[in-house]
């Protein structure tokens, strides 16, 4: 008999597994865009009430480098040499500098325009460096998707004005062309995506801390001792190191381009989100930018890309990867 567990056909416990298997990759990605999408949400939240950007560099850094530590120290022989030169030039495009430009973006404009224009732009800037760097293709879907994204972004600034806004919004669209940067460089660093974040957090917190140190001007001496907890919590533990072990466990179950197609979620997530939390309430304009972002996001993410590693990548690197 076929289907009953006694006879030549397939087993229907295989079909469990396989479903079983998709629904936990679809589980831990949500667990990871969830985390994303509230980033902007709790940062501002820190940053307009008791703590400095400086104060949220450190403890995202500080906490994240301690637990990426071990991973590193572990992994230190199969990563090859140049790739350590590669992953400090990539803390530098996602590390102290991108989110430093991130919070302190957030004093002055709402988590909804950093969610929409650090995760739309950042895919366009990554997708016109790959075209005019290595002469990748655009396909017609990914021209699409950006298209949408210049779009809800450009409404979304045009929105802002001349205010305070603006200037948050420009540091936005700076931290997303640094986050291009990293985009296009991990997969030619002879690094692993965890590997990549690994480096970004342990390099971030040997560099940043001194400064931080030595120039002080932190709110953390001073800050109520909850909020100190909940923003070390969240961001050195879930921003910074969990959520990188839900993206790599979601990616072995889905593939990436799967996921690079969920992240369309985040800049309505995150829009939803500042209602309940900062009470801040989108306008037309910010909810159609969101809608659009998120929809450029989607069709970017549809043309999947064939990246060629640098040479410095050897055969140890690609079999860790």
């Amino acid at each position: 008999m076929s289907g009953d567990g006694s006879g030549t056909g397939p087993h229907p416990r295989s079909h469990l597994r396989r479903l079983t298997a998709q629904q936990r990759g679809f589980a831990l990605a949500l667990g990871a865009i969830l985390i994303w999408s509230f980033w902007p949400v709790f940062t501002r939240h820190g940053v307009t009430r008791s703590l400095t950007p400086d104060d949220i560099v450190l403890l995202r850094f500080t906490v994240g480098g301690v637990l990426f530590l071990p991973f590193l120290v572990v992994q230190a022989k199969s990563i090859p040499p140049k790739a350590w030169i590669a992953g400090f030039g990539l803390a530098i495009c996602q590390g102290a500098p991108f989110v430093l430009l991130m919070a302190s973006g957030l004093r002055f404009a709402p988590a909804s325009h950093a969610a929409s224009l650090a995760t739309g732009l950042s895919p366009l800037f990554a997708t016109l460096l790959g075209a005019l760097l290595f002469a990748e293709p655009i396909a017609k879907t990914r021209w699409l998707g950006l298209v949408l994204i210049v779009g809800g972004a450009g409404a979304l600034v045009a929105m802002s004005g001349s205010g305070p806004i603006v200037r948050g919004d420009l540091l936005f669209v700076a931290a997303a062309a640094m986050a291009s940067i990293y985009i296009v460089c991990v997969p030619r660093s002879g690094l692993t995506s965890f590997q990549a974040a690994g480096m970004v957090s342990v390099y971030s917190m040997i560099l940043f801390v001194p400064v931080y140190l030595l120039i002080g001007g932190g709110q953390l001496p001073v800050a109520p001792t909850a909020e100190i907890v909940l923003q070390g919590l969240y961001q050195g533990v879930l921003m910074a190191f969990v959520s990188f072990i839900f993206l790599n466990s979601a990616i072995r179950r889905l593939g990436s381009s799967r996921i690079s197609a969920l992240i369309a979620l985040v800049p309505v997530i995150s829009l939803s989100l500042a209602i309940p939390v900062l009470g801040e309430w989108p306008s037309q304009i910010e909810t159609i930018s969101a809608v659009l972002i998120g929809a450029g996001v989607y069709f970017a993410a549809q043309a999947h890309r064939v990246w060629r590693p640098f040479p410095f990548r050897d055969r140890a690197a690609a079999r860790v990867a």
